[in-house]
């Protein structure tokens, strides 16, 4: 379940690491997802592309024009994270993959994405079961 932040879908193009379709659509602004799971050890992996910031992109600017914070159940995983920087540039899809998460006491693995400068964003997660 999200909570709050603003779902796009629009389709620029992106160099990315996997199926573009990940990176056609993404949430933005102050956001949470709250993602029910049963007691385990789980790998979270975020897709993320910057295609609104950065030189012949729609927003103009370039590095430290987007940065924000994602936590995870109150544990930082990306701190004053500059999409651009991390990518290499402008229109480049990245992923960032986290392992050993675990649900809290009620069974949730919260995650908060919280801007910086601009909003935050990710393109699309995938929560995976690790044995």
């Amino acid at each position: 379940m999200a909570l709050a932040g603003v779902t796009s879908v629009d389709g620029r193009p992106c160099a990315a690491p996997t199926t573009l379709t990940m990176f056609t659509s993404e949430r933005y602004g102050d956001f949470t997802y709250r993602i029910p799971l049963a007691r385990g050890s789980y790998r979270l992996t975020l897709y993320m592309a910057e295609t609104w910031f950065g030189p012949e992109q729609p927003g103009g600017g370039g590095i430290g024009s987007r940065r924000f914070d994602v936590t995870a159940n109150g544990t930082f995983l990306l701190c004053n994270f500059d999409l651009i920087q991390a990518a290499g540039g402008a229109g480049l899809g990245i992923t960032r993959t986290f392992r050993g998460l675990h649900p809290d006491a009620d069974g949730y693995l919260t995650l908060c994405f919280h801007s910086i400068v601009d909003n935050a964003c990710v393109n699309a997660l995938e929560v995976v079961s690790e044995p």
